[in-house]
């Protein structure tokens, strides 16, 4: 039996992404010579061929699963529902780790504790909690949606408390060939098929199976710096390892950098250093290194860095929206933000649109809500066969004066308005000058 094998997957949306996992994993001493197994969803014959001179296998998975919709679900989830069958894929390999596409790693140590942990325990994986993560602060509105995927996909089982456990991030995990996961992983995700899968419906298989079928103590549960995921919690540049870091001291290096949800599609993100000096630098993997990448930042002019440091992206085209996230109108904005976000999908450079909402006074509900109706805009979009292949920016503001909200709408194109809304107090006149937006005809 081999030793050890790193599995990926990407279509050609992804495709920039997966290249850095790749070039990460073999820029390492350790990973020149570690084996490399692809899922091909839909990458282009060039892309394929740049594959086949870096990795070891290139496989293109079947459904893995009879469900059905089966034609209608978007074709990159096979990548995502084949995991627990990656036995049956890449044979007779004692670990099994997993990386997904927008993640790359820094650092080999912590690739070093997935293997052996995996091996002692059967499954290494990193929980969504930290001190670092910003869900563990303020309200917990998030959990209703996890409680209602948890009801959605195991109808018949007690699933009521589950959500209350710490979400098992399945963007990256090891397993050993004879871990009991394996088959019970597969159960449970048999069993959730019979609702329409989405991007989270094996995770929350393998979080039922660890969780439900009394396997947490067969799980090595990794630190956060195995699988630092970006959008929940961004991390500091140290200038002196020219590394990232964990925020929060000893300033522990990160291991595996996870770029998710919004923190993808963010070109450059303005970061803290060691030192709280303030540097504006992509967190996406480059063959160049970091220390190139940071030595090369040029700085934006003082206001637009200043909006960037706050987390506000501009672009061609920026509307202002300022729902209100009273708990009881969650359905009502959901739907009110639904046709904005689809007529933007569907005009011919998405983009170039930026869409700067107010989050006062319940940031969480308001990601939370915007995460759902986007999910609900891309599923609808491609069940009727669009491709998706790129989106506009979204940023969630919060904590602005009235003075820096009015500097703000001074760069801004449009006012969005709702029929749901909370102005911030002394910015009407500012909003009174923006025209309304119209939605885009193509």
């Amino acid at each position: 039996m081999k030793s050890v094998v790193i599995i990926t997957a990407a279509d050609s949306k992804f495709f920039d992404l997966v290249q850095g996992t790749v070039l990460s994993i073999r820029g390492k001493e350790q990973g020149k010579s570690v084996e490399i197994g692809f899922f091909d969803l839909g990458c282009t014959p060039e892309q394929v061929d740049w594959l086949s001179k870096h990795v070891n296998y290139i496989v293109e998975p079947d459904w893995n699963y009879n469900f059905a919709g089966v034609e209608s679900v978007p074709s990159y989830l096979r990548g995502l529902l084949a995991r627990p069958r990656l036995r049956r894929y890449f044979p007779d390999y004692e670990v099994y780790i997993w990386i997904d596409a927008d993640a790359w790693v820094q650092d080999w140590f912590g690739i070093d504790l997935l293997i052996q942990r995996s091996k002692k325990r059967g499954l290494a994986i990193v929980p969504e909690i930290d001190r670092g993560n910003r869900l563990l602060y303020g309200p917990k509105d998030y959990l209703i949606d996890l409680s209602e995927a948890y009801r959605y996909h195991f109808p018949s089982l007690s699933v009521e408390d589950l959500h209350t456990y710490p979400l098992l991030n399945a963007g990256v995990f090891a397993m050993s060939y004879t871990a009991k996961h394996w088959d019970l992983w597969d159960f449970r995700l048999s069993q959730a098929l019979a609702r329409r899968p989405s991007i989270i419906t094996d995770q929350l298989a393998l979080n039922v199976a660890v969780y439900l079928d009394g396997l947490l103590k067969e799980t090595e549960l990794l630190p956060a710096y195995c699988n630092w995921t970006c959008h929940y919690g961004l991390p500091k540049w140290d200038p002196r390892q020219n590394l990232l870091v964990e925020p929060y001291l000893p300033h522990t290096p990160i291991s595996i950098i996870h770029l998710t949800s919004h923190s993808k599609r963010e070109g450059r993100h303005v970061l803290l250093t060691t030192e709280d000096e303030k540097i504006e630098m992509s967190l996406k993997f480059s063959d160049a290194s970091l220390e190139h990448q940071k030595q090369s930042l040029t700085p934006a002019s003082a206001e637009q860095l200043s909006f960037t440091t706050l987390g506000i992206y501009l672009s061609q085209i920026n509307l202002a929206l300022f729902p209100d996230w009273d708990p009881n109108l969650r359905e009502s904005v959901t739907a009110s933000l639904e046709p904005l976000l689809k007529s933007i999908l569907l005009s011919s450079n998405p983009q170039h649109y930026a869409l700067i909402l107010s989050a006062e006074p319940d940031y969480g509900m308001a990601e939370s809500v915007l995460e759902a109706a986007a999910a609900n805009v891309t599923i609808e979009l491609m069940d009727l066969g669009h491709e998706l292949s790129v989106e506009p920016s979204i940023s969630l503001v919060k904590t602005l004066n009235s003075e820096q909200w009015k500097r703000l709408l001074a760069r801004v194109d449009y006012y969005y308005p709702l029929t749901h809304e909370r102005i911030p107090a002394g910015i009407q006149p500012a909003l009174d000058k923006l025209p309304r937006f119209e939605f885009p005809t193509g």
